[in-house]
């Protein structure tokens, strides 16, 4: 899309305003049409290949100004009809054949308990059970049933949350009135990221009273742009994520979500067509 829709004042909004502009457009933008959240996607230029900066939006169909959003589901399969859920956080692949020498492994402790660190990033590979759940969360929306038990255990088998998978899942909708300080399983879509401050927050919409994941320790953003093999963190725009994390509140009411380490997050992906 060349335009979309300034919501404040359902005014045009061009890609030069935006440009000109992102501290005032960015997660106030919307499709004119299907009135959906849209996201700027910067442009880029190879030998072979010039793309323009533009907007992309999850449309919906029959919306006259969709375009192919195609997600990088690898083939994940869906969490399927078990009526149990075991995720354990603390799983690590073995290390490739051509480490030579293994680097020491540290320990750290925080609040979200005793992490290790791994000389590969295959170590810490993308949790496919959670991603697995997200899966089902955007195919079925009667995901998940009464009866689906979730258990997810971390370092070396403490729990972190078990019980009905129902009663730990929050959706984006909720994380609003989600108990305060207590871990659950967030799900929603990322619209937009920004930077303020010094630390990284991922938006679902209007980052100053829509809920954000909030990023605000360096080290934890370097291991997400080196887990999830990010050239750069726009590329999270449009995806859909889920979080094992607490939520929090500012002072202007707007909630917010943290989580320990890479382990505890997964992503959904897009890209244009």
């Amino acid at each position: 899309m060349e335009y979309v829709c300034y919501v404040p004042d359902q005014t045009e909004c061009t890609v030069l305003l935006y440009q000109q502009n992102p501290e005032l457009y960015r997660g106030n933008i919307a499709c004119d049409i299907c009135q959906e959240k849209s996201w700027f996607v910067k442009g880029f230029t190879t030998e072979k290949y010039y793309r323009a900066p533009c907007f992309a939006a999850h449309h919906i169909d029959g919306c006259g100004n969709k375009i192919t959003l195609i997600p990088d589901d690898d083939g994940v399969a869906s969490a399927g009809a078990l009526s149990a859920i075991n995720i354990d956080l603390d799983k690590q692949r073995k290390q490739t054949i051509d480490v030579a020498v293994p680097q020491s492994k540290s320990k750290k402790e925080s609040k979200w308990g005793v992490t290790r660190k791994y000389s590969s990033v295959g170590d810490y590979p993308e949790n496919k059970s959670l991603r697995q759940i997200l899966t089902s969360l955007g195919r079925d929306p009667d995901f998940p049933s009464s009866d689906k038990l979730v258990r997810m255990v971390a370092d070396g088998g403490r729990v972190v949350l078990e019980g009905p998978l129902a009663d730990h899942i929050v959706s984006q909708s909720n994380i609003s009135v989600a108990p305060l300080g207590e871990p659950k399983i967030f799900w929603g879509r990322i619209n937009n990221v920004n930077r303020q401050n010094g630390v990284l927050w991922l938006n679902c919409g209007n980052y100053k009273h829509e809920p954000s994941i909030l990023i605000d320790d360096d080290e934890l953003e370097d291991q997400l742009i080196e887990d999830f093999r990010l050239k750069d963190v726009d590329e999270l725009q449009g995806a859909d994520f889920i979080v094992v994390g607490v939520a929090f509140q500012a002072s202007n009411g707007k909630p917010y979500i943290k989580f320990g380490f890479t382990k505890y997050v997964a992503f959904r992906k897009y890209r244009l067509e």
